[in-house]
């Protein structure tokens, strides 16, 4: 999914009070999210901050209650992941999935829909990965006549 600046976020540049924290974001409640950036750092501190926040955004954080703060802090710290793709005036961001193989998507399905992990759901970090997802389970259902 792509998302926009002044659409889907917005940039906020501030003289935080101190230098203990270089950003934030934070989730609106119309699903746009306010990216703080703490102007007292150098600008190269200032657009790794960028990245960093806006893979929160791309990677669903605020929405992935199975991980850990540590854990997401973690994944946003993957600055140049060569699928999460910054304009260069970061006017826009979008993370694209990788591919898994039809073989391993087989296997994934039937791990997930026939016996999933205690806990387990299964996650999309699109619209398009969770269509193809339920095609392939309605394709396994038939297959085996429940259908």
């Amino acid at each position: 999914m792509k998302y926009y600046l002044g659409v889907d976020y917005f940039f906020f540049f501030e003289d935080f009070p101190h230098m203990g924290v270089s950003g934030a974001i934070a989730s609106n409640s119309d699903c746009t999210a306010n990216i703080y950036i703490n102007t007292l750092y150098c600008q190269e501190r200032q657009i790794q901050t960028i990245k960093h926040e806006l893979r929160h955004l791309v990677k669903n954080h605020f929405y992935c209650d199975f991980m850990t703060i540590e854990e997401k802090e973690l994944d946003a710290d993957n600055l140049n992941h060569p699928f999460c793709i910054y304009s260069d005036d970061f006017a826009s961001v979008e993370y694209i999935e990788n591919c898994c193989t039809g073989e391993q998507l087989k296997k994934e399905l039937r791990d997930v829909f026939f016996c999933p992990p205690l806990g387990k759901i299964a996650c999309f970090h699109s619209l398009e990965s969770m269509k193809h997802y339920v095609n392939e389970m309605l394709k396994q259902k038939r297959a085996c006549g429940d259908l």
